[in-house]
């Protein structure tokens, strides 16, 4: 963790942080600040070091305890996905616009992750948690033959379009919409394992955005292979939320802010 005696941070421990966090120098925040700061991300470590210690899995190719917090509970929260859910939460109050979600491969977290942010239900209306077939047909009216073999499946790019716009027709409180599907394995097959697809829509400019991505982490091995489960749906989440700063951005702009 960089410490030196007496537990402090050293000069090299907050550099990393800094740049993980893509924040202004810790030493240019006021004191309370960066102790907070510090403090939190300290606190995933220790958390993390005393469950894989009892474990004696603090070693190893699979160690699953990787930047900060512990990957296996989910508890204490990645501080990357705090600042990025943050930065959302902020463009959303920029625009005093609020975001409705349909999630299907992140099951809720991102919507989980928002949650952790006081005073989010200002600009978060929630999330339609679609995680299998059935749901999305029933609770979203998604056609049952778009989710079979062959129509363009569950996780396509039409699919996602589709949840998007159902989610935001059914929160008219709501200016944008954020969907995700994809398969984050075990035994996904090769043309789907780890692809995720995103779509976006603002309802006041009628813009749609979309987009594929690739998750870097690996595939689980087995069903009992959580940390790497975890770790795809972290970066499915972060990827995510980046995309929607990025589209929301966009959109505002286009429609004068």
């Amino acid at each position: 963790m960089h410490r030196g005696a007496g537990g402090k941070i050293r000069r090299g421990g907050r550099q990393f942080l800094e740049r993980r966090l893509d924040l202004a120098p810790l030493s240019n925040l006021s004191p309370p600040d960066a102790t907070r700061i510090l403090t939190f991300v300290r606190s995933g470590f220790a958390g993390c070091r005393a469950l894989y210690a009892q474990r004696g899995k603090m070693s190893g190719p699979q160690h699953p305890c990787r930047s900060f917090g512990c990957r296996t509970t989910g508890a204490p929260l990645n501080p990357l996905l705090i600042h990025s859910a943050c930065e959302l939460r902020d463009k959303l109050a920029m625009h005093r616009s609020r975001l409705v979600l349909a999630e299907s491969c992140t099951a809720g977290h991102i919507a989980a992750t928002l949650g952790c942010l006081p005073g989010i239900s200002a600009w978060f209306c929630g999330s339609f948690v679609v995680y299998r077939c059935e749901s999305k047909t029933r609770w979203l009216g998604i056609p049952a033959a778009m989710l079979e073999a062959q129509g363009p499946g569950p996780v396509s790019a039409e699919v996602t379009h589709l949840l998007a716009e159902a989610c935001l027709g059914e929160t008219p409180e709501a200016r944008f919409s954020l969907a995700i599907t994809g398969d984050l394995g075990p035994r996904a097959p090769a043309a789907t394992d780890g692809v995720c697809f995103l779509a976006l829509c603002d309802r006041i400019t009628g813009s749609h955005f979309a987009r594929r991505i690739l998750l870097a982490e690996p595939s689980p091995t087995s069903d009992t292979d959580i940390p790497r489960r975890v770790a795809r749906l972290e970066e499915a989440t972060q990827r995510a939320i980046e995309s929607a700063i990025q589209w929301i951005q966009t959109a505002a702009s286009s429609n004068g802010g």
